[in-house]
């Protein structure tokens, strides 16, 4: 099995009735140009596990006592070729309750989803990803419960921090991710090693992918990003959390509705 790890600000939305192929999308919002703590769109997997990228990623670097790569997303599709789709999407129970729905943290704004979420284009976003099978379920909680202020119907709990999605590989194949570019449909190869048992997609600010976050970063904000995805107008106040005790509680996952 291969758990792909999406952690950070992504947002997950369902497909459109006989519209859509895939089963859930990750959607990873881009953060606004005058942000001051802006988020990057990303593909991280352990250095150990690179066999070749036909592009030069970016240096290593350390977190824990292990050597990641990370591979920045600026409008890109993730695909990862090696999944084998025999297996059923099964969305777990755990997701579901753990996993804030924008429509209960917000339930009286308008969170339809903008169209660029079913087209991207690589306006709003810096990627997203499609899932073809597997097993959706809800990662590490929270250290501390959360509640979003203004009040909605989502109750105060210790949300889920991360999220995975368990996937079989077909048979002696080795992962291979392809990024896509929604602009120019270049794409970029990375094959990995068979032993890899991780890739995580996330969005997340440098120092947070670094395992460094600096003391003063105005998490509660980072909330935010989700709504750029909707209708939500840019002046309406949006929920964000209002207890954050760690440095992980504003920048957790979302589901539509």
């Amino acid at each position: 099995m291969l758990s792909i790890r999406f952690i950070g600000i992504v947002s997950y939305v369902d497909p459109r009735a006989g519209q859509d192929t895939f089963y859930k999308r990750a959607l990873l919002s881009r953060s606004r140009a005058d942000s001051t703590t802006p988020h990057i769109g990303y593909v991280e997997i352990e250095a150990a596990d690179l066999a070749f990228a036909d592009f030069t990623p970016e240096p290593s670097y350390v977190r824990g006592s292990t050597e990641y790569i990370k591979f920045v997303l600026d409008g890109d599709e993730v695909i990862i070729d090696s999944v084998d789709p025999s297996l059923p999407f099964f969305e777990a129970d755990n997701f579901q309750e753990l996993v804030p729905s924008a429509s209960k943290v917000a339930p009286n704004l308008n969170v339809a989803l903008n169209p660029e979420c079913f087209d991207p284009k690589g306006d709003l976003i810096s990627g997203y990803y499609d899932m073809p099978a597997g097993i959706l379920v809800a990662g590490e909680r929270e250290e501390f419960a959360t509640r979003f202020d203004p009040p909605g119907d989502w109750p105060r709990q210790r949300n889920a921090y991360w999220t995975q999605l368990l996937v079989r590989t077909k048979p002696d194949s080795a992962p291979t991710i392809t990024l896509r570019s929604l602009r120019t449909n270049v794409v970029r190869k990375i094959q990995l090693k068979m032993r890899t048992v991780v890739i995580t997609i996330g969005n997340q600010p440098p120092s947070e992918i670094a395992g460094t976050p600096h003391p003063n970063l105005p998490r509660r904000e980072h909330f935010g990003l989700h709504f750029r995805l909707t209708a939500v107008d840019a002046q309406m106040t949006v929920p964000i959390p209002s207890e954050v005790l760690t440095a992980v509680n504003g920048c957790i996952p979302v589901r539509y509705p």
